[in-house]
């Protein structure tokens, strides 16, 4: 860790069990990493213990993607069990090379539960200057849910509204999920101008 912080608290208890831990802390600008991923500009409240961690109010950019967090983290010195709520605006999509079949500008107001390895995520995102192979692509108010396990996932869009190729698009529903790097579009359906479409197949950053 480096940065600033305003203010730090902390009591130490010895019990037979271990040291246990309490405090907490005002950072502003911290950086460093965590669970491989690089955070930088971190500011906010933070109140931690040997059992859980709850965030206020915090702020900050994840591979230098900015978020708002808060929620808390249970059995941080274990294996980490996430309760979060994020909020995040102007994502960009192409830092995220290879890991996305599309880019653009993302925006999303999610929850996230489980841990690094199981993670669950759900809730609304906005996708502005978008394109999907060589189409132009926007979303409105568009619901989500991500299931993660190691290094597959599943994204299941729901009932989801913006535009594709010039066109309103709008009844959204799919399903895209990755193994071993390899995404497949399992099912989607949607209506485009005055037509009902679906398709299946695969996804990557040079075909659809």
């Amino acid at each position: 860790l480096k940065g600033r912080v305003d203010s730090l608290e902390v009591t130490l208890e010895k019990k037979p069990e271990g040291l246990k831990f309490a405090g907490e802390i005002k950072p502003t600008g911290i950086s460093g990493r965590v669970a491989g991923f690089g955070f930088t500009d971190v500011n906010g409240f933070i109140v931690f213990s040997d059992q859980e961690v709850r965030l206020y109010y915090t702020s900050g950019k994840l591979d230098g993607q900015p978020l708002a967090v808060r929620g808390k983290i249970l059995r941080p010195l274990q294996e980490p069990e996430l309760k979060l709520q994020v909020t995040a605006s102007g994502l960009d999509v192409s830092a995220w090379q290879g890991k996305a079949p599309f880019s653009g500008m993302l925006s999303l107001d999610a929850e996230l539960q489980g841990t690094w390895r199981n993670l669950r995520a759900g809730g609304k995102l906005w996708l502005e200057a978008g394109r999907l192979g060589a189409y132009a692509v926007s979303l409105e108010d568009t619901g989500f849910a991500l299931s993660q396990t190691g290094s597959d996932w599943n994204l299941q869009v729901l009932n989801g509204s913006g535009s594709l190729a010039g066109e309103t698009l709008g009844q959204l529903n799919g399903l895209v999920h990755s193994r071993a790097g390899v995404l497949t579009l399992q099912a989607l359906a949607f209506r485009l101008g005055g037509g009902q479409l679906a398709a299946s197949g695969s996804l990557g950053s040079d075909q659809l």
